[in-house]
């Protein structure tokens, strides 16, 4: 379970593979994420703005999403991830040691 840094969201996982975004000031679903390749989601992080969620399923692989309009903006197999301060890099590594730093940016 994680709330969005702006206080707007709440999301919540299960194992069905899904993630539930929910509106907080309207008590109810805003959006339901499904994209997973049939694996549990297992964590949940906001950029620092809201505008995009990392989830993370157990295969190990790590799924961006745009959430005002659900579309899948990357997908990648690392292990770590963390978000730059301002919300526009989204950076990964993997047990194998590689590093991945790259914009989020939909429609890329």
């Amino acid at each position: 379970m994680a709330f969005s840094p702006d206080g707007r969201y709440l999301t919540t996982g299960s194992a069905d593979p899904t993630v539930r975004i929910w509106d907080l000031a309207r008590q109810k679903y805003y959006r339901v994420l499904d994209q997973f390749d049939n694996w549990e989601v297992t964590d949940f992080s906001f950029s620092p703005g809201s505008r995009f969620i990392a989830a993370f399923n157990s295969d190990p692989a790590i799924y961006v999403y745009d959430i005002d309009s659900g579309a899948l903006v990357a997908q990648q197999r690392p292990s770590y991830c963390s978000w730059s301060p301002d919300g526009r890099y989204l950076a990964t590594s993997g047990f194998e040691t590689t590093l991945w730093a790259a914009p989020v940016t939909p429609g890329q």
